[in-house]
């Protein structure tokens, strides 16, 4: 069985080189992409992935029997970081501020031990939503991690409480393309009960960012599958941007079983915690 996925990073779709995004590459473009799919479907036996905002339309996959859903994700656009504070609604304004007094915000280098704190804390907030990571899974987020580092494309920015500065209670890992201007806030951990410490977290981890690549920057924290979630980033000032799901599944027994299988692990993670 094969299967494509974004997860765990933000998008895995489509990439397009900018010669091909103008107009006047229009028809060559759907008939590329259409190209595109029917070779990926050739080594596929299901396709679920996400396209970056940045994606041109993308009628060329519809012709290939793929099909399209328009999702949103949460970007702060291009601006300065006293913009990025001044878009936050009142009252997260308030909690950002509170929290601000209580913790000192840094960019953190991904040692051993911040990794293993990072990793712990990280745990801690999948559980908390009910989801159960397998160790190799764990390992091998932490291992992209620094490998990313090294590149100068991962960085971890990380919270801590000014009576104990050493050690971190909240983490955001923040990808960075400084070619195109844009970021993305990864995978947040964090083991606190503060309510403004998350998105204190947040925008100041966006306030970071445009201060050291400039007003350019955009910074994107991906979508909101619940409602309460897409609120709290409406709050934090965040526009919600359109951009592309596709989907697509070989016409055989191979994808019932599939969805079948994860329908059922689904239900046993709930029920069992697993």
């Amino acid at each position: 069985f094969r299967y494509c996925s974004s997860f765990p990073l933000f998008y895995a779709g489509p990439v397009l080189d900018p010669s091909w995004m103008g107009d006047d590459s229009a028809s060559n473009r759907l008939l590329l992409l259409q190209a595109l799919a029917r070779e990926m479907q050739k080594g596929l036996d299901v396709m679920e992935t996400e396209c970056s905002p940045e994606f041109p339309e993308a009628r060329g996959l519809l012709f290939a029997d793929c099909s399209l859903e328009q999702i949103y994700a949460h970007v702060w656009p291009a601006g300065d970081a006293e913009q990025v504070a001044g878009w936050l609604n009142r009252g997260k304004r308030r909690e950002m501020k509170a929290a601000a007094a209580r913790h000192e915000f840094q960019w953190t280098p991904m040692t051993g031990n911040c990794l293993s704190r990072f990793d712990s804390l990280h745990n801690h907030t999948l559980e908390k939503f009910k989801w159960r990571a397998p160790g190799h899974w764990r390992a091998s987020l932490l291992a992209n991690m620094a490998g990313l580092e090294q590149r100068g494309i991962c960085r971890l920015f990380t919270a801590a409480p000014r009576a104990t500065p050493d050690t971190f209670c909240a983490a955001v890992s923040v990808l960075i393309d400084t070619v195109h201007h844009r970021s993305w806030l990864w995978r947040v951990a964090y083991e606190s009960d503060d309510p403004g410490l998350i998105p204190a977290l947040y925008v100041r981890a966006a306030m970071e960012i445009k201060k050291e690549f400039g007003p350019r920057m955009t910074v994107n924290f991906g979508g909101s599958p619940r409602v309460s979630l897409s609120l709290f980033k409406d709050y934090l000032g965040a526009a919600a941007t359109p951009h592309w799901r596709i989907v697509w599944s070989r016409r055989n027994w191979k994808p019932l079983v599939w969805n079948t299988g994860l329908a059922v692990k689904e239900l046993l993670r709930r029920r069992l915690r697993w």
